[in-house]
């Protein structure tokens, strides 16, 4: 397989690490806002229960250069997919079977997908039996076209690894992409391909005109970060400087040290306090007839549990990202709306998030004379 060799074995510590790499961000110009890359880097970790992570907002604000200097600072390999307006379906993402040249067209994801495939590819079987690589897929301005249309298979394959032995073939098979191949090809000679937790996808969506929304679907698999209008204007970045201090590094996450970083939980006493959290968010959304259900419940826990900051932060995180978008279109005349409203206004009082505070008490005024629109909060 061209381009991919058997990677060390590596042992990064994750804190040691997060701080490197923020100090190293704006030791060359790039300004982000520390809690919006500790949010990145959580969702990622989070791909198990919520297999993508979107960074959305206006242009310009480095939505998707975030991605590759992430990548290039943890040695995964980085692949940028453009999303195009026309997609309309999964073929578009891994290719079609060409009957007039006889033979598949592969798309750059699926040639990434069987290249680092240890289950049906038996090349990529022998070269990582020990070690396997992380990679990173970025679907550039994802929202161009409906999500749904193009990426909907792959997100619900994607959801079906979680808790699924991949060494059984029956199980792993249920998870697998079948490539379009020629008709009359054999049932042994057919291509699937098995999305690993190695691989992690990511999509930037700029958010105007021309551009699509994202379906409530979509939204309970993700974790979405807004990048709002920068408080300052940078200099040029020295985005040369900065890839190049990683070319050739030895050091290079492995999928082992990856998973390490993903496997932490949470003590009794925080996961009670969660828990007890959580229900009482529930309880509220339900007034109004916008409850929520376990893949929810279990994305909001895996995030608080992986993420590298204060308990706060992260549930505040989660609010943010999992609960208030559920109130989008909410009519501000509905019987309980205000009770609801004045609940986890309660909430988040106590999480001490002047930012969230902020931005949730502005879609309230907003919607007092008319219908409630969850903006997110722009760090």
């Amino acid at each position: 397989m061209e381009g991919a060799t058997t990677p060390k074995q590596s042992s990064l510590d994750e804190k040691t690490w997060l701080v490197t790499f923020e100090k190293r961000l704006a030791d060359n110009g790039f300004i982000f806002n520390p809690r919006a890359i500790r949010a990145f880097h959580t969702g990622l970790k989070c791909s198990e229960t919520s297999p993508l992570v979107v960074l959305a907002g206006i242009s310009g604000t480095g939505k998707s250069l975030l991605p590759e200097l992430y990548a290039a600072a943890l040695g995964m390999n980085f692949l940028p997919v453009a999303v195009q307006p026309r997609w309309d379906s999964p073929q578009d993402l891994f290719g079609f079977y060409n009957y007039m040249e006889g033979r598949y067209k592969a798309t750059e994801l699926s040639r990434l997908l069987w290249q680092f495939d240890k289950y049906n590819n038996e090349k990529a079987k022998a070269l990582f039996a020990k070690q396997t690589p992380v990679s990173l897929v970025l679907l550039d301005e994802m929202n161009l076209a409906r999500v749904e249309y193009y990426f909907s298979d792959l997100l619900s394959k994607l959801e079906i690894r979680t808790g699924l032995n991949a060494d059984n073939a029956v199980d792993r098979r249920k998870a697998e992409i079948e490539l379009e191949c020629n008709a009359m090809a054999k049932a042994d000679q057919s291509r699937r391909l098995f999305v690993g937790l190695n691989t992690l996808f990511i999509g930037t969506m700029n958010e105007d005109e021309s551009t699509q929304t994202l379906s409530e679907k979509v939204l309970d698999r993700a974790n979405v970060i807004r990048f709002g209008r920068p408080s300052q204007l940078a200099v040029l970045p020295q985005k040369d400087i900065f890839l190049h201090a990683f070319t050739n590094s030895p050091t290079a996450i492995t999928f082992d040290n990856w998973h390490a970083w993903c496997s932490k939980s949470l003590t009794p006493a925080d996961k009670n306090n969660l828990k007890q959290t959580v229900t009482e968010l529930n309880d509220a959304m339900s007034a109004v007839g916008r409850p929520f259900g376990h893949r929810v419940n279990l994305a909001i826990e895996r995030y608080v549990a992986v993420y590298p900051g204060a308990f706060n932060e992260a549930l505040s995180d989660q609010i943010e990202m999992k609960i208030l978008p559920k109130l989008n279109g909410l009519d501000s005349q509905e019987d309980g709306f205000h009770q609801v409203m004045k609940k986890l206004g309660g909430v988040i009082a106590g999480l001490r998030d002047d930012a969230l505070m902020n931005a949730f008490e502005a879609s309230c005024d907003h919607a007092s004379a008319s219908f409630f629109k969850w903006r997110g909060v722009m760090r």
